[in-house]
């Protein structure tokens, strides 16, 4: 019994909890991946009480595109939810690089203490399936 537990524990300690992903299947599901290998850029990045010219940093993520919103983590905790419909989503950058989703967004976008500009590079799978299902939802908006 104890060993079952333990082994469901392993088993399922890098997914997404299956109510969140219940969630994106509401939501119309394009595009998950599950524990990623990503990389955060920050460039002339300045924020109350940081400053960085150029600082990289390395972290497992959760990511998904859905028909409603896109989401990622950084370090097991929410660092992107924004709704497709939301009018900064428009303003965020989709492309390919080095087999990479980038995702480029301006720091202030969000938070308009923050200057300067954050690169998110995400190892998912077929990273132009997010691309091209981001480009796609942003247009029916």
């Amino acid at each position: 019994m104890m060993f079952d537990a333990i082994k469901k524990w392993f088993a399922n300690r890098h997914k997404l909890p299956e109510a969140k992903m219940a969630e994106f299947r509401s939501e119309g599901r394009l595009a998950v991946g599950e524990y990623v290998k990503a990389k955060l850029t920050y460039l002339n990045y300045k924020a109350p009480g940081k400053r960085f010219g150029y600082k990289k940093v390395w972290f497992r993520s959760h990511v998904a595109l859905t028909k409603a919103r896109f989401f990622a983590t950084v370090y097991g905790r929410l660092s992107i939810d924004v709704l497709l419909a939301d009018e900064r989503a428009k303003k965020m950058k989709f492309a390919v690089e080095n087999e990479f989703l980038l995702v480029t967004i301006d720091a202030g976008l969000f938070h308009p203490e923050w200057s300067g500009t954050l690169e998110y590079r995400f190892a998912v799978p077929e990273p132009q399936q997010f691309v091209d299902g981001f480009q796609q939802e942003i247009g029916r908006q």
